[in-house]
């Protein structure tokens, strides 16, 4: 693969990446307004298909090189091909368990992993951070010192719905 071949990739990846983000940060007709009640934020449609076509291609780049490669390489090719058909599917199953649930007293996080919480009255900034979410707490007043920011993916059904409830439950404004 040349330069050229490698750039185009490149690009083309994260070209698709923006767009499947920028579909997710689009605002409602309206703008976004803050949610009433206990609202949970479950992950965008658009990464789903994102996963499937991703592995589909993938997959058939490594099972298509499996019969023009040397045949000392094809067991390998056909590795890749299944590595990267479980790659897609874990990545599948990991988005499916994100999970943003904003109720009157914090704002939790939850993943396939772990589960992480900021109360509101605690946060001081909610904003967009390259393909993330962060929800800034305030520091300390005892010992001057912060805790680490909530950070989440900027890729839910609504994210600015999500940033705009925070920001009014918190006590933020628009700022």
């Amino acid at each position: 693969m040349n330069a050229l071949q490698q750039g185009i990739s490149i690009g083309l990846g994260i070209a698709i990446l923006t767009a499947v983000t920028g579909l997710c940060l689009r605002e409602p007709p309206g703008g976004a307004r803050a949610a009433e009640g206990v609202q949970v934020y479950r992950i965008h449609t658009a990464w789903f298909i994102f996963s499937a076509l991703g592995g589909l291609f993938l997959v058939g780049i490594f099972a298509f090189a499996s019969f023009i490669c040397p045949p000392d390489q094809r067991i390998f090719c056909l590795g890749c091909s299944l590595v990267a058909a479980l790659f897609f599917a874990f990545f599948a199953v990991f988005m499916r368990s994100l999970k943003v649930t904003v109720d009157a007293e914090r704002v939790t996080s939850n993943n396939l992993f772990f589960s992480r919480s900021v109360a509101l009255r605690d946060v001081e900034v909610v904003g967009i951070a390259g393909f993330m979410v962060e929800i800034r707490p305030r520091k300390d007043p005892v010992t001057g010192k912060r805790r680490m920011p909530l950070v989440v993916f900027a890729g839910f059904r609504d994210t600015t719905g999500l940033i705009a409830t925070v920001r009014a439950r918190a006590g933020l404004g628009k700022t």
